[in-house]
């Protein structure tokens, strides 16, 4: 592992950028003619300031236990001396020393009064800031919020570095803090593109406006790539802002900024292949998209539209699929669109970071977890239930197009056993008028016949349940069930479908499996 450095105010790319004294100008040169190999740390000097007047091209690769690492120079950590924190507000003010800037302290982690641990996703001005999530601590003021602002993961090694021999020294790029380096295409038709180069880290940077068409950076057919405590920025451009596209791309801490305006203006546009994982970052003031989806994706505790609105919809899967824990939707114009992918998911467990309150978002509507007792059936089972809302005029789909709203798997003996849902029907209508699989169905897998581990049948076996009345009263539940007896002692598998169009009406489904 060999360190490097970069600083616009000092720096020549004519020298070999192994000490600060000797550093290169630019990180682009560092990346295309730098020499790099896995396992190295490109030190970026707070303040730099870089526009490329051509795309930044790597080509350098690094390993899966040793990547290339591109950082700006960490922060140490900030104390607060001073601060109002108030019980479920979003909202830190009053805050001395009154020195917190955008590109100094948002997207940082800050330690609360109350000991747990927030992420600042916006910066008023210079003594209010805004975090991720409501502040779930008692309400302080004055110098009873005093807290701390954490240093970056690297600060220790970049501080381990030995510059006794260097007239520039670390306290020099230790003065200059918290200014992240940026890298400004000022506009221009550039961008920074990771593509085919594998396992990159990018970290403490400020990355902005690009009339790019993959935007001010593209992540794509590489192995890995991850952005941490990054600021993106499109501080005008009718352009997206990041293209992440089969590869695994990684974002922490990493806040996207739009201008508020332009039709094609999106954070990410994520292609189809790889995987985009965020987690405690945020995403705003898009003038379109927050995030175009065609692949995979993970969210974990992620705000989309909720510092400032994104113009359009939030998300829109295209068709993405994938799971988010802890997502939080603005949710200007609506919060997902799947008009270019019928097939889209979104399942959400704390769905705008409400605890316990599960939601799966698909084309035509949602379903979510809800209390028995706040809905219009009496307690059948259990005491919280599945309330479908299909409430977006998409299409019905036929069956082999459905995705199942449970999937439960069980071992069974080879005995035969009967397998019920209870269904409510609050939709108004009759459901699977003259047809059990119309709107609402239960489907078993199982082995049928068994020779040995090498000659065996699964087949499929569906509930013959029709022309489900809409609910007489509270009480009047009806039920989905097939009866099968396995040839040996295995799994079933147990799906429920749905898809029937409702424009203010529900379907409530207990989830408990009833055997009999």
């Amino acid at each position: 592992m060999a360190d490097y450095f970069v600083d616009s105010g000092t720096g020549s790319d004519s020298d070999n950028g192994t000490t600060m004294d000797l550093a290169w100008a630019t990180l682009e040169h560092a990346v295309e003619s730098g020499g790099l190999s896995a396992g190295d740390f490109v030190w970026v000097r707070p303040n730099h300031a870089e526009t490329p007047v051509s795309d930044v091209l790597f080509v350098y690769d690094g390993h899966d236990g040793s990547p290339i690492s591109l950082v700006g120079w960490p922060f140490p950590a900030f104390s607060i001396t001073s601060a109002t924190w108030t019980n479920g507000s979003t909202t830190v003010d009053l805050v001395l020393p009154a020195s917190i800037t955008r590109v100094g302290h948002c997207g940082r982690y800050v330690t609360a009064p109350d000991g747990e641990v927030y992420t600042i996703t916006y910066v008023t001005d210079s003594n209010t800031f805004t975090i991720d999530r409501e502040y779930a601590g008692a309400t302080v003021t004055l110098l009873n919020g005093a807290s701390s602002i954490q240093a970056d993961e690297d600060y220790t090694q970049a501080q381990a570095i030995d510059d006794s021999a260097w007239t520039i020294k670390k306290t020099d790029w230790n003065a200059d803090n918290p200014d992240r380096g940026c890298v400004d295409f000022n506009d221009g038709a550039y961008s920074m593109s990771i593509y085919y180069d594998d396992y990159h880290v990018i970290k403490n940077l400020e990355l902005k406006d690009s009339t790019d068409s993959y935007g001010i950076i593209r992540s794509a057919k590489t192995v890995a790539t991850s952005f941490v405590g990054c600021l993106f920025k499109q501080s005008a451009a009718n352009q997206k802002m990041i293209t992440a596209q089969s590869t695994y791309n990684y974002f922490e801490r990493c806040i996207i900024e739009g201008s508020g305006a332009g039709s094609s203006q999106t954070g990410v546009v994520a292609g189809s292949g790889g995987l985009v994982h965020f987690k405690n970052c945020a995403i705003y003031n898009c003038g379109s998209y927050g995030i175009e989806i065609a692949g995979e994706f993970f969210f974990e505790n992620l705000n989309i539209g909720i510092e400032q609105a994104n113009g359009n919809d939030d998300l829109i899967l295209n068709p993405g699929a994938g799971y988010g824990r802890d997502l939080k939707l603005g949710g200007t114009n609506g919060y997902v669109d799947f008009s270019y992918g019928a097939f889209g998911r979104l399942s959400v467990e704390n769905y705008q970071k409400v605890l316990g309150d599960h939601r799966v978002l698909y084309s035509s509507g949602y379903w979510e977890r809800k209390a028995v007792s706040g809905e219009t059936p009496n307690k059948k089972v259990s005491d919280y239930v599945v309330k479908i809302t299909p409430n977006v005029n998409f299409s019905e789909y036929i069956p082999e197009w459905t995705a199942p709203v449970l999937v439960h798997e069980i071992e069974a003996d080879t005995s035969s056993k009967t397998y019920k849902y209870w269904i409510y029907n609050d939709s108004g209508i009759t459901l699977n008028s003259g047809d059990p699989k119309a709107n609402i169905w239960l489907k078993a897998e199982y082995i049928k016949t068994y020779d040995d581990t090498s000659e065996y049948t699964v087949v499929e076996l569906f509930s013959t349940q029709q022309d489900i009345a809409d609910a007489a009263d509270a009480d009047d539940w009806d039920f989905l069930e097939v009866t099968l007896t396995p040839a040996v002692a295995g799994k079933v598998r147990l799906s429920l479908y749905y898809t029937k169009y409702l424009a203010a009406t529900n379907v409530i489904i207990d989830p408990s499996l009833v055997i009999a």
